[in-house]
Parts: C-alpha cells; structure tokens; sequence
C-alpha cells in the first residue's frame, strides 16, 4: 500500500515524509481507529482514508516534533473511523428516509461550483499567516473539534477559538482583496 500512497506525490520531500508517517505511525492510527470500529476490515478502510487525508496536508505536517505528527496522524484515524461509524449508522435508514435526505437538488452547474469555490477557498486559505493556516486546516479540512485541534497544538481551546476568529477575519479581507466576497 506503501507504493500507491507515494504514487499519489511528486516531491521527494513529500514522499519520505508519507514513507516515515506510514512505516512509523501506521500501527498507531489502527490501535486509534480500532478504539471506534472493531471490524479489522473497517479499521484497515479507515487507516487506509486517514493516510489519503493525510497526503493532502502534508506540507503543512511539521516532522520536526515526532509527538505532534504522530498525535495529528492518530486523530486523523481516529476521526475516520468516527466518520465511517456514522457513516454505517447511517446506511440503516429507511429508503423514504435516504431519499428525503438525498433529494438536493443541485444541478450539475451547482457541483461543479461548488468544487470551484472550494479550490478558491483553500487557495485563499493557503495565503493565510502560518498560526491561522494550520489551525484552518485542521478545523475545516480535517473537520476536527477546537479541543482535539488543542491537543495536537498543545495550546488551550480557547487560543484556537482565538486563531479561528481572527483567521476569519484575516481570510474575509484576503477574499473581499480578490474581489470573491462580497
């Protein structure tokens, strides 16, 4: 699996740190993910999302503090599996009921929008000051909770309240610049 995940990238930098996140981290996402799921397929589907997720970020995981890679690459497995628990919850509807919830709406013009307005929103999110970038990250691309982003920070919640606030507001003007909000 190792080879597919480094097919997914081209810079050497980015590979060796996926090659080190993989063979270091690997059995420590499944003990995280196999705290929410106990189905050794369910675990290895979960790990195998956190390691996608993962490679997307990369660039903003520092591997200069081991603890802290290894912490986010447990919380990233660990709220994959979290998301597949529900996801399985989930599929237990009643077909009236999936139906209701799926019925958007959207046209195909309103996905493809959609997916436009988020690169345009991670491009801006990328021009964003380092402390507001990374907890941006975690927050909104991870979808993880102000108190687990605290953790892997190692700073209080309410500091992350604080970066997410003032990088709102940081983006906000950043977007209204480029002439995208209005």
């Amino acid at each position: 699996m190792l080879l597919f995940y480094l097919s997914l990238l081209d810079d050497p930098e980015s590979k060796s740190k996926v090659e080190l996140i993989y063979n270091d981290y690997y059995s420590y996402m499944s003990y995280k993910a196999g705290t929410v799921l106990n189905n050794a397929t369910n675990v290895e589907d979960a790990v195998h999302n956190a390691m996608l997720k993962i490679i997307g970020i990369i660039d903003e995981i520092d591997m200069s503090n081991p603890d802290r890679a290894k912490v986010l690459c447990g919380v990233i497995a660990r709220h994959e599996a979290i998301n597949m628990s529900k996801s399985m919850d989930s599929q237990t509807l009643e077909l009236d009921n999936a139906e209701k919830a799926s019925g958007t709406g959207a046209s195909p013009e309103d996905v493809v929008m959609s997916e436009d307005d988020l690169r345009i929103l991670v491009s801006s999110i990328k021009k964003l000051d380092e402390r507001y970038r990374e907890v941006f990250t975690m927050k909104y691309l991870l979808d993880l909770k102000n108190k687990e982003i605290g953790e892997i920070l190692e700073m209080p919640e309410s500091t992350v309240a604080t970066r997410l606030s003032r990088g709102k507001a940081e983006l906000r003007r950043i977007l209204e610049k480029e002439g995208l909000y209005v």
